[in-house]
């Protein structure tokens, strides 16, 4: 059954039931969106220093986890079932429960947006180590509450943030 078929229906709130359906759909491609652009990795390597001691290898590796957080795609649930919610308490009229759910939908797209653009920012643009001068890696916070990370140091096989 196409969702054309809603606007033929004898049943008085079949626009309404379009439009949370929409916003569902919408809701679950966010969701999945998120998770696949925020399950990645990357590794990152540098030539290491001649005089490092103890000697090292002749690069220092990391690898950077990417990881998705779950308070992200509670975030978006939350908006959709607030934006039912008022649909159903609030909206007199099918225009008033199609602002809503178009609100709620514009709230979802921009929540996934930032979500992606900071997650990716942060596995992208650490370009570098970052070694302390102890030869340790550095330690950087994950983009939290965007995504979840960690730092894996490859060269001496050490885990540094988690």
């Amino acid at each position: 059954m196409s969702l054309q078929a809603f606007e033929r229906s004898p049943l008085v709130g079949a626009p309404v039931v379009r439009e949370i359906l929409g916003a569902v759909v919408m809701t679950a491609v966010a969701v999945a969106v998120v998770w696949a652009a925020t399950s990645t990795s990357r590794r990152v390597c540098e030539p290491a220093p001649n005089d490092w001691y103890p000697p090292m290898p002749d690069e220092r590796c990391a690898s950077l986890q990417l990881e998705p957080s779950p308070l992200v795609a509670i975030a978006l649930v939350v908006v959709l079932v607030v934006s039912i919610w008022w649909v159903l308490r609030r909206a007199s009229t099918a225009d008033q429960s199609r602002r809503i759910l178009s609100r709620a939908v514009t709230a979802v797209v921009v929540i996934t947006a930032g979500t992606v653009v900071v997650s990716q920012v942060w596995l992208w643009w650490f370009g570098y180590l970052g070694y302390a001068a102890d030869g340790n890696l550095m330690t950087i916070a994950p983009p939290f509450p965007f995504a979840g990370g960690s730092v894996d140091d490859d060269t001496l096989g050490a885990f540094i943030l988690g």
